[in-house]
């Protein structure tokens, strides 16, 4: 098709179709049709004037989503402790723990500063550590994927899709999960 042709088409106003900022699709709208699909619309009211809702910076229900996602955080340390990485399986020991303490309440607190933290000096830890294990292009795959969707996340979050935001923040604590037992599975030198 020529690129005149391109411009010229018009598309249907069909529910399946996906939105179209002129013919390059826009991430955020794609994100918002496909949530509309499956009934995760944005809440009915927004945030206050800092952004807040209710002094949360997500509504509650997307609170609990991320609250019980944690948990794969003590599933990858268990598994971990029982492969006899002890050193390494204190970083989503953290995780778990700081991440607990703050999606049970997220707010803009010290939690958030001290979950921040240590996921960041966790995860430089079991990377340090990763470098030359067996399993090591494995674990920097997913740990990639997850620092892209962590990025997705303070995308969406600062544009006003904040299901957007948790779903991508969902996809960080997977891929954690995935890069942390993909790595134990292995040798750690």
């Amino acid at each position: 098709m020529l690129p005149n042709e391109l411009k010229r088409r018009k598309r249907a106003n069909s529910p399946f179709d996906i939105p179209y900022i002129g013919e390059i699709p826009h991430p955020l709208n794609t994100l918002q049709w496909i949530f509309s699909i499956f009934d995760f619309n944005e809440p009915d009211e927004g945030p206050d004037k800092y952004g807040l809702y209710n002094g949360l910076i997500c509504t509650a229900e997307q609170a609990d989503y991320l609250f019980f996602i944690s948990w794969l955080s003590c599933l990858s340390a268990s598994y971990g402790l029982v492969r006899g990485y002890y050193n390494v399986a204190a970083a989503p020991i953290g995780v778990w723990l700081t991440s607990m303490m703050y999606w049970h309440n997220p707010t803009d607190s010290w939690r958030r500063i001290l979950d921040i933290s240590y996921v960041t000096s966790g995860t430089l830890y079991t990377s340090y550590h990763a470098i030359g294990a067996e399993k090591m292009v494995g674990y920097f795959t997913f740990a990639g994927i997850g620092c892209f969707l962590y990025w997705g996340g303070w995308y969406c979050h600062r544009n006003g899709s904040t299901w957007g935001g948790t779903f991508c923040q969902c996809g960080v604590h997977i891929c954690a999960f995935l890069a942390n037992v993909w790595l134990y599975s292995g040798r750690i030198y």
